[in-house]
């Protein structure tokens, strides 16, 4: 299997955006089918990595502009030990932005993960094993899913919650207070229902997106 395609909630009720994760040759993609294929996330073999706006959309909102400015920031993923995975990407939906939605899409080949209580955010973590999905932990009590990279190696994904900190808190108010502006400066107006996500990481974390509602008050 070379795909996962996953949501935080219940299909009838409160949700994430569908999430999905998929290896092309020996390179990994990290997107949300919510969001009109504008952002993606590529990790790829060699170990460069990027989170850029897609191709098309680039093309679509900055005509003339060179390609290469389509990538937001870069970064080198690490590379798993000889019998250790690698924890390489993250995605990261808090209980506050799950909601209900009415936008039309197949669900039937998703895999629901089970939500957060309050105060709590879901974790989907990406790990780049040294061993092929046949080996992946399946037992394990957090395992998700596991897709093939090349012969020798796959993503192997988890799911946990972890408890939302202060610092979570004040980074979902510069979010949604980032997306404001923007709706300003851009002349397009922020929508009940809308999705973003907010790209973060650095050289002492693990990189990752966090799902939010922009037009939902922080706690």
């Amino acid at each position: 299997m070379r795909e996962l395609r996953i949501a935080v909630g219940k299909a009838t009720d409160q949700r994430s955006t569908v999430w999905w994760i998929k290896s092309t040759k020996a390179d990994v993609y990290v997107a949300s089918r919510m969001m009109g294929g504008s952002t993606k996330v590529s990790l790829h073999a060699d170990g460069r990595s990027q989170f850029s706006l897609s191709s098309d959309y680039f093309a679509d909102t900055s005509p003339g502009q060179p390609n290469q400015a389509r990538h937001i920031t870069k970064w080198v993923r690490p590379d798993p030990a000889d019998n250790a995975a690698a924890f390489v990407y993250r995605i990261v939906v808090p209980e506050s932005e799950l909601a209900v939605t009415d936008v039309a899409e197949d669900l039937s080949a998703g895999i629901w993960l089970s939500p957060p209580a309050v105060g709590y955010h879901s974790v989907v973590g990406l790990f780049l094993s040294p061993r092929p999905a046949s080996d992946a932990p399946v037992s394990r009590p957090d395992f998700v899913g596991a897709i093939d990279v090349d012969p020798s190696r796959s993503i192997v994904v988890l799911h946990s919650h972890e408890m939302r900190s202060e610092h979570d808190e004040r980074e979902l108010v510069r979010l949604r207070a980032a997306a404001v502006k923007y709706s300003l400066v851009s002349g397009e107006p922020l929508q009940p229902g809308f999705r973003a996500i907010g790209f973060f990481g650095s050289n002492e974390s693990v990189p990752g997106m966090l799902e939010y509602l922009p037009m939902r008050p922080a706690p």
